[in-house]
């Protein structure tokens, strides 16, 4: 696979651009995008563990 197809497949996956667009020099570099995501998702996690917490409930993850 190309990196400009793998730089496609990338963006498509985080919903950014059609998968078959041909201009994705705009965007910011997938390693950027993906770090952003990974930081949403464990802000996300701590918050459902803060919400078991308060329910009393053991977070089993």
């Amino acid at each position: 696979m190309s990196d400009g197809s793998r730089l496609k497949r990338v963006y498509w996956h985080l919903g950014l651009k059609d998968k078959n667009a041909d201009n994705n020099s705009d965007l910011p570099e997938p390693a950027i995008l993906a770090q952003e995501a990974i930081g949403e998702l464990e802000a996300a996690l701590a918050e459902l563990r803060g919400i078991l917490k308060e329910l009393g409930e053991e977070v089993s993850i």
